[in-house]
C-alpha cells in the first residue's frame, strides 16, 4: 500500500509521526514498521490501537 510506504519512509524524518486503526492497521495501511505499540508500558510508542 502506498500510504505504508510513505509513512515508513518518513519515521525518521517525522519524529512526531504516529499511526493507528481500531481492528484494520493492516488493511488500511497504518502499520508502522518496527515501531511498538502505545500503552502504560511504552508511552513513547508510535504505534496507536484503539477500538469501537
Amino acid at each position: 500500500m502506498a500510504i505504508e510506504r510513505a509513512f515508513n519512509a518518513s519515521l525518521d524524518g517525522v519524529p512526531g509521526l504516529i499511526a493507528g486503526a481500531a481492528d484494520l492497521t493492516g488493511n488500511t495501511g497504518t502499520k508502522l514498521a518496527g515501531q511498538t505499540a502505545q500503552s502504560p508500558e511504552h508511552p513513547g510508542g508510535r504505534q496507536v490501537y484503539y477500538g469501537i
